[in-house]
C-alpha cells in the first residue's frame, strides 16, 4: 500500500509531512500484515518513473499507484473549512481505480486534529457492509 503526501494548499509542509506519516502508522496499526511504503521508497519510486506526486489528483493518484506497484493508495488533504482543520482521506484499489473508502478527521487547531488523524486513517481501512 502506498500513502501519498497530502496535498495542503492551507497548512505548512512540515505539517503535511507529519500528517502524512501519521496515516501512515494508522494504516500500520490497523493492519499490521500490510506492507506500507516509506516516504522515502515512494519518492525513490515515483522519480524513477518520472513523476511527481505534488502534482497528482484524483485518477492520477490511481495511476501513481499502478507505477510504482501498490495494491491500493491513500491520498487526501488538508484544508482549513471555516473555522476547522480537515484531513479528507480517500482510500482506492489500483487495479480497477475502484474507490474502497473514504474517511475525515477534524479538528479546531492542528493540535486537535492531531489527535483524530490516526484513527481516521484506521477508519478507511474497517470493513464496509
Amino acid at each position: 500500500m502506498a500513502v501519498l503526501e497530502l496535498r495542503h494548499p492551507e497548512v505548512r509542509t512540515e505539517d503535511a509531512r507529519y500528517f502524512s506519516d501519521a496515516v501512515r502508522t494508522g494504516v500500520l496499526r490497523a493492519k499490521p500484515a500490510l506492507s506500507v511504503m516509506t516516504r522515502e521508497n515512494l519518492l525513490v519510486l515515483l522519480e524513477a518513473t518520472g513523476k511527481d506526486a505534488s502534482q497528482c489528483e484524483g485518477e492520477c493518484e490511481v495511476d501513481t499507484g499502478r507505477r510504482i506497484g501498490a495494491d491500493a493508495v491513500v491520498s487526501g488533504e488538508l484544508l482549513k473549512v471555516g473555522s476547522r482543520y480537515k484531513m479528507s482521506l480517500r482510500l482506492h484499489e489500483t487495479h480497477d481505480g475502484r474507490l474502497l473508502s473514504t474517511a475525515v478527521a477534524s479538528g479546531k487547531s492542528i493540535d486537535e486534529l492531531d489527535e483524530s488523524a490516526q484513527q481516521a486513517a484506521r477508519d478507511l481501512l474497517l470493513p464496509r457492509p
